[in-house]
């Protein structure tokens, strides 16, 4: 029997990654591989947690989402 277990042995292969690398490298798991995707992932989040919010504060919830399209 080993003395270093497998997940020991593959723990010491791991290293830290900062959000941003991890943000970068998941894209398509995450919802971020398009820009439409993009837009589309960040208006739910943040109507979702929004509506989060005004439950957890028993507030009747009043959202506003605007999209605009701009030139670059």
């Amino acid at each position: 029997m080993p003395s270093i277990s497998i997940a020991e042995e593959l723990a010491k292969k791991q290293r830290e990654i900062s959000i941003s690398e991890f943000f970068e490298r998941n894209k398509q798991i995450l919802g971020y591989d398009s820009p439409t995707k993009s837009l589309l992932t960040v208006v739910k989040e943040a109507v979702d947690n929004s509506l989060d919010a005004a439950s957890d504060a028993d507030i009747l919830p009043e959202i506003l989402v605007e999209v605009r399209k701009t030139d670059k």
